[in-house]
């Protein structure tokens, strides 16, 4: 076994918070804390309308010290209403006698621009001075071995860097989604742009690993950053097993004589639910029987890009088809994935859609749960998978679009209808979000065990060594 060692942990989001990251932290930290290392949690506190779930938090005691940082929230908001103000005085109101400023354009663009400012790398960037401030003064108290940065949100590789430049300790980051490359990160103007790739070279430059969660992913950061290749490392996400296995001991609820296909998590960005939408209404078309046979329950927000999903499904006529269920706690959304027939993971099209695999599916794979993926996941999924598609996995890659999806949708339902559909199945490969904790923890004492070498390596002087200097 490993010395133990101090380990600062820095991240947006962790328990109760119930985010898509936070557990993948929380099994590194419960990992850790078995091992005997001492970890040191730096985080936000639970901001207004997060999704609170009290029971993530079970088991992180003992060696973990959370500390929450509240962030320059309000000194964010109030600089965007400045900007928007200047821009909305001087760029879009008329002078005096009706004639117009000159400078209309050049002013809006001017407003708009200083308020990207406050999005880079993201909208937590009022968290970072304070973020970085605590740990400084959390250091001196716990004097921490490594340093482990989780995002999104990515303002939190910029203080896993800031740290590991001023207490001179190795910094991995883990790179949940891309940065650059992420579809769901777009900055209008050319400078927000060179900025942002500015902080990702430094990410490369001065991180010991750098950990990204599919092959495509690491690949691309990887082909963007020949000279760093070596400490690019790929660990997929992965499901808890205690979560799942409790959800599979509760009793099933299922409806019998319905066909019932869940979707569980987040519409946003380009991940949207019309496609998904559209081909429900074509199959009803295909099919005048669907509305007593068929189920789509969705499970998360309930809106999209400021519309109501439940809004969208009725202006298409498939009402009677959609139930939006709202968020829930994350055991009642595995004992639902359970009980339903097949589960969904909506990818999307598109430049970066292939190097992100979203974690719900881990979870339907640990609850051995048929599965549709759709859009560009498609091509991350047969790389988890070495090529192959097993016989419970469905893909909708896109190519054929809303059609192709239907006829996904129109087997499940054929094989549902012939018994044929697996109520669940046994997976022989493990991803589990406990051997993914157990992967990052040996990159952590590997890259805390590299400082302590190199330490030891200039302590030896010319003299202990039996040589002479010249």
């Amino acid at each position: 076994m490993a010395m133990p060692m101090r380990v600062m942990i820095v991240c947006s989001s962790f328990p109760p918070v119930n985010a898509a990251g936070v557990h993948r932290t929380a099994a590194l930290c419960r990992h850790l804390a078995e091992r005997g290392h001492r970890v040191t949690v730096l985080t936000m506190p639970p901001a207004p309308g997060q999704n609170i779930d009290a029971g993530l938090a079970a088991g992180l005691d003992g060696n973990i010290r959370v500390l929450r940082t509240q962030p320059w929230s309000a000194a964010c908001r109030n600089g965007a209403k400045v900007c928007r103000d200047f821009a909305s005085r001087v760029g879009g109101v008329e002078a005096a006698g009706g004639a117009a400023w000159p400078f209309k354009k050049p002013a809006a663009f001017l407003g708009a621009w200083l308020v990207d400012w406050l999005n880079v790398p993201d909208n937590r960037i009022g968290w970072f001075v304070p973020a970085l401030w605590s740990a400084l003064r959390e250091a001196k108290r716990s004097a921490p071995d490594v340093i482990y940065s989780s995002a999104p949100m990515w303002t939190a590789h910029l203080v896993g860097l800031c740290l590991a430049r001023f207490l001179g300790r190795p910094w991995v980051a883990d790179c949940r989604d891309p940065w650059r490359d992420n579809p769901f990160r777009a900055f209008r103007y050319a400078a927000h742009r060179r900025a942002d790739g500015w902080l990702e070279r430094r990410m490369a430059a001065g991180a010991a690993f750098i950990i990204c969660n599919t092959p495509s992913a690491r690949d691309a950061l990887a082909a963007r950053y020949p000279s760093k290749a070596a400490k690019i490392l790929t660990i997929p996400n992965g499901y808890d097993a205690a979560a799942v296995a409790g959800a599979r001991r509760r009793p099933a609820l299922r409806a019998d004589g319905v066909c019932t296909l869940v979707h569980a998590g987040s519409f946003y960005g380009p991940r949207s639910p019309l496609p998904l939408m559209q081909a429900l209404k074509l199959l009803g078309r295909r099919h005048g029987e669907l509305p007593h046979v068929v189920r789509l329950w969705l499970i998360g927000p309930e809106n999209y890009d400021g519309h109501s999903l439940a809004g969208m499904a009725c202006r298409l006529g498939i009402s009677d088809l959609v139930q939006v269920t709202g968020p829930l706690p994350h055991a009642e959304t595995l004992r639902r994935v359970r009980d339903a027939s097949a589960a969904i993971v909506c990818g999307h099209d598109g430049d970066g859609a292939d190097l992100q695999i979203p974690r719900k599916f881990y979870e339907y794979v640990g609850l051995g749960k048929p599965t549709l993926v759709t859009g560009g996941a498609c091509k991350a999924v047969r790389r988890l998978f070495n090529g192959r598609k097993p016989r419970w996995l469905w893909l909708a890659d896109g190519r054929d679009g809303v059609r192709g999806m239907c006829r996904s949708i129109e087997e499940i339902l054929r094989a549902w209808r012939k018994g044929r559909l697996p109520l669940a199945f046994r997976w022989r490969f493990e991803l589990t979000a406990d051997r993914a904790a157990k992967r990052i923890g040996r990159l952590l004492e590997s890259a805390a065990g590299l400082r302590n070498r190199l330490r030891r390596r200039r302590a030896v002087t010319p003299k202990e060594t039996g040589t002479c200097s010249v």
